[in-house]
């Protein structure tokens, strides 16, 4: 089900979104579709909760006030990342009845029995492109890595893909591995450096022996 967040309409005036911002805000765009482009602001913590909770690939409904409710996706966010806000999000309008392509995060669900060996789990991708109607966009797919031994990998081919979605991947691609651990240099220790003291004989000095 998609999160459904309000919005409001606002002008391009720079010092309108600079206000915007203070107040909690962020400036917005929606476009694309049969719509027409539509300057908008939208409360900042309900936006990120929707992050949270749905995803970034989720379909959004916005609802402006008078106006139809708009399905959308977000495109892209620009962020200020001195001050770890938002300061632009991209909103592009979605049809519900037309497949589409997004990315959507990989989970990985258990503990590889390699890492319990002490090897290093190696994460080669942690998205996956695929292709479906936006109704259809999970929240994530799982790989399941418990039994995932050193020196072995996971491919597309073991993901658990959700009925009506198409994978826009290779099935060989590997996902995760796992492998050896890497042997530390071994340190000398201050009792591998010590030498061993000349025996010096009391009655004839050293190096007597040799001269005999």
């Amino acid at each position: 089900m998609s999160a459904t967040l309000k919005v409001e309409k606002r002008n391009n005036k720079k010092s309108t979104k600079t206000q915007l911002r203070n107040q909690g805000k962020i400036p917005g765009i929606v476009y694309g579709g049969e719509g027409n482009n539509e300057l908008i602001s939208i409360d900042q913590s309900e936006l990120l909760q929707v992050l949270r909770t749905q995803g970034k690939s989720s379909v959004i409904q916005l609802q402006l006030a008078n106006g139809q409710p708009a399905n959308v996706m977000i495109y892209e966010m620009q962020k200020d990342h001195f001050k770890d806000r938002l300061l632009h999000v991209d909103f592009k309008r979605v049809n519900m009845n037309e497949p589409i392509e997004t990315s959507i995060p990989i989970t990985l669900i258990g503990e590889a029995n390699g890492v319990k060996q002490g090897g290093v789990l190696q994460f080669q991708t942690r998205e996956i492109e695929i292709r479906c109607l936006p109704s259809h966009i999970p929240d994530f797919i799982p790989l399941y890595v418990s039994e995932l031994s050193i020196g072995e990998s996971l491919c597309v081919s073991d993901l658990e893909i959700p009925e009506g979605v198409e994978v826009q991947h290779e099935l060989d691609e590997v996902i995760v591995s796992v492998a050896a651990p890497r042997l530390q240099p071994v340190e000398e220790t201050p009792e591998d450096t010590i030498q061993e003291p000349e025996v010096v004989d009391a009655k004839n000095g050293p190096g007597m022996d040799e001269a005999k």
